[in-house]
């Protein structure tokens, strides 16, 4: 097997070499802000295909071949390899830009004639999946509001004001001006005129020294993440971290942010990163998020009852959350553990996303124990009623794109073993089938059951054969899409409130 694809990637790199480096940089946030922003496309891009101008719908870029996430991956390139001068072309052309997606298109074909297999193509599958599905789902509010208020928990609040030296409000007040001026530009001169209520010159540098770096610091960083083998479209980016770059524009300095997705994800779930080591972290961060949980509970679900976790017995808990209605009887485990960036990336060695999914199985079981411990009416809050279907449900705070016959199979695998070690029967999850949903998922889910039931909502996913291995998003989508449209964050309308009030406008200058 190649194990070296650098003769490969050596076309894509020459052909972005004859790119003005700020002008490609400008097309890129220009194509992204359309396709994810709906902003419209502004008047310097030129030669696009007819009907490109007028999109409205993600599906609509099929016909023109240009998706966000190759985007996302031309902008590393485009930061490697071209330069500031003496280049004559520039992707604000579409002729350049289809030609170097293209080049990366081919180069991608090559990749996988070379490592992909018939042994790893469900693996392939997956790893696409969290390389594409989240450039699917548009940006919304949902995530500022789910973050806003779990890191608003106090012990987590005073971890981040500790390690970041702001407050959530402030990271919060700041990066969403910021992500409003970007929206529409690219480059923000340095050192910007702020106008914002409480927030100085001081705490906006403060912000910058955790999101923004120096252009040439930041190609180090991306030239030693480069992989030149089946990994190549999937290692981790430093742009992620650092959605803004401390760079000449114009013959000034400027923060540029070429990629303003990046900026919005890194406000809100990207945190995580910033405080992540720190000790007492993981405690707080895992009652924050019980507690989000409770609140989603509270704020949405009014056809049946709601219990929390309770100690019984000898130092015994419950799980997080029960809710109950006349159908069925839901038992809520939360969990913050987020898939590894090499278990998404992986496609011959599974040993990292094995261990993951083996966390994730442990977890499942727990659940499993703890629900034989209510069979045997031994649950304080809730009495054991066998005509009552129930249902084991593990809520994420990430998606983990959980479906297909490898990961799904792979993962009953550990339920099952993990299920004989302990002494409980291994058909469990073939009686009483478990289900593994992210927290956004989960807030369409509670509305659904709302106004069906528990029943009705999840009996065809974990009951059918087939739709065992669909992902719960889509299989809600499919069965109730009218409703599914009305769903969100129900603490949206929450932050739009604070938001408005702490915004003004013309915030930076």
């Amino acid at each position: 097997m190649v194990n070296d694809i650098y003769p490969l990637y050596c076309p894509l790199r020459n052909f972005l070499r004859k790119q003005k480096l700020n002008e490609s940089l400008l097309a890129i946030h220009s194509h992204i802000q359309f396709q994810q922003f709906h902003k419209p496309l502004p008047r310097y891009i030129t030669g696009e295909p007819f009907g490109y101008r007028t999109i409205s719908q993600f599906s609509d870029l099929l016909q023109f071949h240009l998706f966000p996430w190759e985007l996302s991956l031309l902008c590393k390139e485009v930061l490697l390899n071209s330069e500031r001068y003496g280049p004559t072309h520039s992707l604000l052309e579409w002729r350049y830009l289809a030609g170097a997606n293209n080049k990366l298109k081919e180069l991608e074909n090559e990749i996988t004639k070379q490592y992909s297999t018939k042994e790893n193509v469900l693996l392939e599958l997956f790893r696409i999946s969290h390389r594409q599905f989240r450039w699917q789902r548009l940006p919304t509010m949902d995530a500022p509001a789910r973050y806003w208020k779990i890191f608003g928990e106090q012990n987590l609040h005073t971890i981040i004001e500790k390690n970041v030296g702001l407050t959530m409000e402030e990271i919060i007040k700041i990066g969403m001006s910021l992500l409003g001026f970007f929206q529409d530009k690219i480059a923000l001169f340095y050192p910007p005129r702020i106008k914002l209520p409480g927030i100085t010159q001081e705490k906006l540098d403060k912000l910058l020294d955790h999101f923004c770096i120096d252009y040439e610091e930041l190609k180090k960083k991306l030239a030693a993440e480069q992989q030149f083998n089946e990994k190549f479209a999937y290692t981790y980016s430093s742009l992620v971290a650092y959605p803004l770059i401390l760079k000449e524009w114009n013959g000034k300095d400027a923060i540029l942010c070429p990629i303003p997705r990046y900026l919005f994800e890194r406000i809100t779930d990207g945190i995580y990163y910033e405080i992540c080591g720190v000790s007492g972290f993981d405690q707080a961060f895992g009652d924050a998020f019980q507690e989000y949980i409770g609140d989603v509970l509270k704020a949405v679900y009014k056809k049946g009852e709601i219990y929390p976790e309770t100690q019984y017995g000898n130092n015994k808990r419950t799980v997080d959350w029960i809710i109950k209605d006349d159908t069925a009887v839901l038992f809520i485990e939360c969990k913050t553990k987020r898939l590894t960036v090499g278990a998404k990336a992986a496609l011959f060695d599974m040993t990292e996303l094995e261990t993951e999914l083996g966390k994730l199985a442990d977890s499942i079981v727990q659940v499993y124990k703890t629900i034989e411990d209510y069979k045997k009416d031994l649950y304080p809050q809730i009495r054991y009623d066998p005509a009552k279907p129930y249902f084991p449900i593990v809520v994420t705070l990430e998606d983990w794109f959980l479906y297909g016959d490898l990961i799904v199979n792979k993962l009953d695998e550990f339920i099952i073993n993990r299920l004989k070690k302990t002494g409980l029967q291994e058909d469990l999850i073939t009686a009483n089938p478990y289900c593994v949903i992210s927290a956004e998922t989960f807030e369409m889910f509670v509305f659904i059951a709302n106004i069906k039931s528990i029943k009705e909502t999840l009996e065809e996913k974990v009951g059918d054969h087939d739709k065992k291995y669909w992902e719960i998003e889509n299989y809600l989508r499919a069965k109730y899409p009218d409703l599914v449209k009305r769903t969100g964050c129900p603490f949206i309308p929450d932050l739009d409130r604070k938001i408005g009030a702490m915004l003004g406008p013309n915030t930076f200058k």
